[in-house]
């Protein structure tokens, strides 16, 4: 199945028939993320990006703990200037995954466009995107489910030091998080480059 869905994508069957070779493959190989992930990029390629978030919303039935899935869907949204029900997608992930990727995803796509859910809805200046992000890394360090690794606190501190351009606030992170990972060696190595 794998092999025809390329086949009629590479040789630019009709969209009806390659849409009806995604839903059989669906039918035989539904708990694949793989081949979701394709009919929705196939969609989304022929400039019709509700279908492609329709096929977005059917895989997260099928597969509701996928987390490359849900990240996969958090980009399309993005993509597509959906930015609300982008930052509500990562909250639901964050909340049904627990996995430091989303914390680590999630602050990334603040800092790109700020809190848009908030009190303040969407803001545009820079100091306010920077200042959201850094409160989505409190909330991150104070999540008590286990789900903020180092990989969390060396994520916000290169994000500190690459894209605002604070030395020190990086350095605090790395402090902050030397006192909590002191004994794993990944941290510790990361915090001496």
């Amino acid at each position: 199945f794998i092999n025809i869905c390329s086949y009629q994508n590479n040789h630019n069957a009709g969209k009806a028939r390659v849409r009806f070779t995604y839903k059989r493959c669906l039918c035989t190989l539904r708990h694949f993320p793989t081949i979701w992930y394709e009919f929705a990029r196939y969609e989304f390629s022929t400039k019709d990006p509700e279908a492609a978030l329709s096929v977005y919303q059917l895989s997260s039935i099928a597969l509701p703990m996928d987390l490359t899935l849900g990240l996969s869907q958090c980009d399309f949204l993005e993509q597509a200037k959906k930015l609300k029900d982008c930052q509500q997608l990562y909250i639901k992930l964050q909340k049904d995954t627990a996995k430091p990727l989303v914390w680590i995803q999630y602050q990334r796509f603040i800092r790109r466009n700020g809190d848009v859910c908030g009190k303040k809805g969407l803001n545009h200046d820079e100091k306010s995107k920077i200042d959201c992000a850094r409160k989505i890394f409190t909330k991150a360090r104070k999540s008590q489910d286990g789900s903020c690794t180092w990989h969390v606190y060396v994520s916000a501190a290169n994000m500190e030091l690459y894209c605002n351009k604070q030395a020190k606030i990086a350095h605090n992170i790395f402090e902050l998080g030397l006192k909590k990972f002191n004994t794993v060696l990944e941290f510790v190595l990361e915090y001496i480059k």
